[in-house]
């Protein structure tokens, strides 16, 4: 019975050091940090800290999008939704529309439209990101 009480406290203290570690992780974090963006601190304290969650990020990289053909060749197509970082630009865009709909780059006319919006906007310039 009494080496089941030390296992108990060998687990305990094996706790303890692996909630240290993690402090000691956060803090060499928050000093990389601090070090790469001097005004990190100073900025947390006005507007909270960031959240640096994986989720949360990806979310905001990245945009789901319903993508409709109204070439009269395709237009029988079903829509196509995807989810597409928002660092890619209006001609890769175009290269996935030539690839999903057989529709030469340099006869798109891409427009983009929220959900609610009434009128879409055109999406002229090849070089934009989403």
């Amino acid at each position: 019975n009494h080496n089941n009480g030390n296992k108990g406290s060998d687990n305990d203290d094996n706790d303890e050091d692996a909630e240290e570690s993690k402090e000691k992780d956060k803090e060499a974090e928050m000093q990389r940090i601090e070090k790469l963006y001097p005004r990190y601190i100073e900025l947390r304290k006005k507007h909270g800290a960031m959240d640096f969650n994986k989720k949360a990020t990806e979310k905001m990289m990245s945009v789901t999008v319903t993508i409709k053909s109204m070439d009269p060749e395709s237009i029988t197509a079903k829509p196509v939704e995807k989810k597409l970082p928002t660092a890619m630009t209006v001609s890769q865009l175009k290269l996935l529309c030539k690839r999903l709909f057989k529709l030469h780059p340099q006869y798109q006319r891409l427009t983009f439209r929220s959900q609610g919006d009434g009128l879409p906007d055109d999406m002229y310039d090849d070089t934009k990101s989403l």
